[in-house]
């Protein structure tokens, strides 16, 4: 995932959704997931349901008790609000949602005080929380409402979900806290406080990242529940209401509600620069190389992707998850090439663009710039931020342009790694 520093080199592709209850409709939408594949799962809160776009934003269906006529729990083509409750099935206002790679769903069920799991298809499997079956905390086919208090494992309006590996982490607004739990719905401990906290994700180091609404920052935790540092409270980059986040590699997306701006910070929470986006701003992702946004201001509803102009308007997302190989006859292909170069004259900086031919790692180094590591998945044009150390901006300033030597490594998985070379010219406006 690569983020022009200058807003010229990044703006508005596309957009999906309107608002409403039929299909392809959203009200009061709140966050996003993605699927390997692109395909996006939105918590839709005024519906109470989950509706699923293609990665090019086309409706699939929406899921919930009471979507679909005749109370189906699965519309594709004339859909409802869901039906509100707490039985199985039902959620009342939904805040966000996760999916944990094995065909399941997690969605914060906001009004229901507990975590509802879906298949992906939208067939409901199982809630868990405090009290969602009678004193049991995990619940099939009759639930309740969970628990709106502080015991352990009760989730008191869960605002954000994320999974990682077996572990589940809940925001418990209501709490405070972050609540973690098995996949499976058993109660493993708890973590804070942390004030109104609205989302969390576990980032690619192994942290644990909040949204701490109450405090305008975002509080970084280690997996045992231990904070390690907080940022976006002062300085560049400064919060006035984080609600969402999202985390490519190792860089952190911040939806910022009170601003109606994405912001972009290093892994440590250093600022790499924002945009603004429309009123209502609930939401942020990432996928298929770009910035999607949620938005739901009053009688309004829709998702914004965001990139670099003149990209393709259909996400460049496989049509169906990558398939692994278990015994290729030859090792897999190490022959890439340079696919173009974009400069940014404003602040004398530049991005590579490399095409690789499967998965594996991409390295960009050189004398004067800083390293950098990608990974792809697939066969994909990767993007490759040419970032200039802190001598070179300097003669940058003094004279205009200089001239570097750059390497790009491509490291196939499986594979034996290769190597081409390039010079760049980098010019940046004189003041």
């Amino acid at each position: 995932m690569a983020f022009p520093g200058s807003a010229m080199a990044f703006g508005l592709l596309s957009s999906f959704g309107s608002y409403g209850e039929g299909p392809g409709q959203l009200r009061s939408p709140e966050q996003i997931a993605f699927a390997a594949d692109g395909t996006s799962y939105i918590a839709d809160s005024g519906n109470n349901r989950i509706s699923v776009f293609s990665s090019a934003g086309i409706f699939l269906r929406a899921f919930g008790e009471g979507v679909a006529p005749g109370g189906g729990d699965v519309c594709t083509a004339v859909c409802r609000a869901g039906t509100a409750g707490a039985s199985a099935g039902q959620m009342q206002e939904p805040e966000d949602v996760a999916l944990d790679g094995s065909g399941r769903v997690f969605v914060a069920d906001h009004g229901n005080n507990r975590v509802d799991v879906f298949a992906t298809e939208g067939t409901f499997l199982f809630a868990f929380g405090k009290d969602v079956n009678g004193t049991e905390g995990i619940c099939t086919t009759v639930c309740d409402p969970g628990a709106l208090e502080p015991a352990a494992g009760a989730i008191a309006s869960p605002t954000g979900v994320a999974v990682d590996g077996s572990t589940v982490f809940v925001a418990s607004g209501g709490n405070d806290r972050i609540d973690v739990f098995a996949t499976a719905g058993e109660f493993l401990r708890s973590s804070g406080p942390t004030s109104s906290p609205k989302d969390v994700i576990v980032g690619s180091n192994g942290s644990v990242y909040v949204a701490d609404s109450g405090n305008d920052r975002v509080d970084i935790f280690t997996r045992q529940g231990t904070l390690i540092e907080s940022f976006g409270d002062k300085g560049a980059g400064q919060l006035s209401g984080p609600v969402s986040l999202a985390a490519e590699g190792e860089e952190i997306y911040v939806a910022d509600q009170g601003a109606q701006r994405i912001e972009r910070f290093s892994a440590s929470g250093g600022y790499l620069g924002g945009f603004p986006t429309e009123p209502g701003l609930a939401g942020v992702g990432l996928a298929c190389e770009d910035v999607f946004a949620v938005e739901g201001a009053p009688l309004s509803a829709r998702v914004e992707r965001f990139g670099e102009p003149g990209a393709p308007t259909s996400p460049p997302c496989l049509d169906e998850p990558p398939v692994a190989i278990e015994a290729p006859v030859k090792p897999p292909s190490n022959r890439f090439r340079f696919a173009g170069l974009l400069k940014n004259r404003g602040n004398g900086s530049a991005v590579l663009f490399a095409r690789v031919p499967g998965p594996g790692r991409v390295i960009l180094y050189g004398r004067g710039v800083r390293r950098l590591v990608r990974g792809a998945r697939q066969a994909k044009r990767v993007r490759l931020p040419v970032r200039p150390k802190v001598p070179l901006k300097r003669f940058l300033k003094e004279h205009g342009k200089g001239r570097i030597r750059v390497e790009v490594t491509f490291e196939p998985t499986g594979g034996v790694p290769s190597t081409l070379e390039k010079v760049i010219v980098l010019r940046r406006r004189r003041a």
